[in-house]
């Protein structure tokens, strides 16, 4: 099963215990692809690395999520350009959904749990997914 994680589900799974973490596993016992694109990557490297932000890492230590991010994630070229998301900075995780034929955007962001649904790829947050997932397996 491919999922797509936004940006804030993906830090939150390098830096806390809890429902991301808990996909990431998934992900590395390979029962789960995450799939990330460059934009996602470039919304990480830009929020931990920002000084109004609460992380503020220097280079090499957001270089060093960045590669732990890679250790379980696949980077895909993102080609599907969609305007869905009442965010529009939010309509390039759809678009890298679509790309990949995920199935799942993984997401605690109300612009795009709103949705609910898009082209058959379910969006919600870690806890639903884990536990959705749990009852698929």
């Amino acid at each position: 099963m491919r999922i797509v994680a936004d940006t804030n589900v993906l830090i939150a799974s390098i830096f806390w215990s809890g429902a991301p973490y808990h996909i990431v596993q998934l992900a590395l016992d390979e029962k789960v692809e995450i799939i990330t694109s460059r934009q996602i990557l470039n919304e990480v490297r830009k929020i931990l690395t920002d000084p109004d932000e609460k992380f503020q890492l220097k280079e090499q230590e957001t270089d060093d999520v960045i590669n732990a991010i890679l250790s379980f994630a696949k980077i895909i070229n993102a080609e599907e350009t969609i305007s869905i998301v009442r965010d529009p900075k939010d309509n390039h995780i759809v678009g890298c959904a679509l790309t990949a034929a995920a199935g799942y955007i993984i997401t605690r962001d109300n612009d795009l749990l709103i949705l609910k649904e898009y082209a058959g790829i379910k969006i919600v947050p870690p806890e639903t997914f884990l536990s959705s997932f749990v009852h698929e397996s």
